[in-house]
């Protein structure tokens, strides 16, 4: 009966009417499970808060909190839960809490008809009690240490995010960097609102950089994929790859994240940026 109120467009009375029951009814259920939902919400929220997801998505966290909007909360959370990449330095208690918590905002945002900012990339346990060995999981489907410096670079760059980065042992020892243009306004879509223009400035940049890096000879590519939209949310969809190979004379993760450092701080950047240390 809750959830059924998250639908959009409906309301106490819509509801009442399609289960048959009184709205008075629908208003205490609403009400009992809204504020048990807030609750809960808030929790894995503030949870995410502790962490370093970055200072703009701790800022929509402090915003989200204070307010009784489930929908906002929920899409805070999925964000939150993208942004961090460092799940294998979590206790095995938190990582769960934080999972299960980033599940149910999904639901909610599904019942909303709301779909996140940024696609499922769900997480691998990568140490811990219940660590997953490559045994049981491909290797290619882990974002592990190898790519940590260069993911927080990514996420120095205003209006993009990093979706993380793989190494494709299965295609040659590759490894790819991937990442999308951010909404122009915080908790909207892209479809809603727009990309944000300082996104869209820097993928040019980045585009750029790549395609310079591969015509020295240093072993990048990059590309631009896409699920297909109508399975997804318009306008979400997009995002940008950048390879390497493992080969001798190729640029690692690490080297490529320090060149983009070096190239934007040397003039060729539009602004001022603090990189990670």
């Amino acid at each position: 009966m809750y959830e059924a109120t998250l639908r959009p467009g409906a309301n106490g009375e819509s509801v009442a009417a399609e289960l048959g029951v009184s709205p008075k009814a629908v208003s205490q259920a609403t009400v009992t499970y809204r504020r048990q939902e807030l609750a809960y919400l808030k929790s894995v929220a503030q949870e995410y808060f502790r962490y370093p997801v970055g200072e703009v998505m701790k800022r929509e966290i402090g915003v989200a909190v204070k307010g009784r909007d489930v929908v906002q909360l929920a899409r805070v959370i999925v964000r939150s839960h993208e942004e961090w990449h460092s799940w294998d330095s979590l206790a095995e208690k938190t990582w769960r809490f934080l999972d299960e918590g980033e599940q149910r905002a999904r639901q909610i945002l599904s019942v909303a008809g709301v779909e996140s900012v940024l696609p499922d990339h769900r997480p691998s346990r990568l140490s811990g009690p219940n660590a997953v060995s490559p045994d049981s999981e491909r290797r290619a489907d882990r974002v592990d240490t190898f790519y940590d410096w260069p993911i927080r670079v990514l996420n120095a760059l205003p209006g993009i995010t990093a979706l993380g980065g793989r190494r494709e042992f299965d295609v040659a020892g590759e490894w790819m960097l991937s990442w999308q243009i951010l909404p122009a306004l915080p908790h909207t879509t892209v479809f809603e609102t727009g990309p944000h223009r300082d996104g869209w400035a820097i993928t040019e940049w980045l585009v750029w950089f790549n395609r310079d890096l591969a015509r020295a000879g240093k072993g990048i590519t990059s590309t631009v994929t896409s699920p297909p939209p109508y399975l997804n949310q318009p306008g979400e969809s997009l995002s940008f790859q950048t390879f390497g190979s493992t080969k001798p004379g190729s640029l690692t993760p690490t080297e490529w994240a320090r060149m983009l450092t070096e190239t934007w701080d040397d003039g060729t950047g539009y602004m001022k940026i603090t990189w990670p240390a």
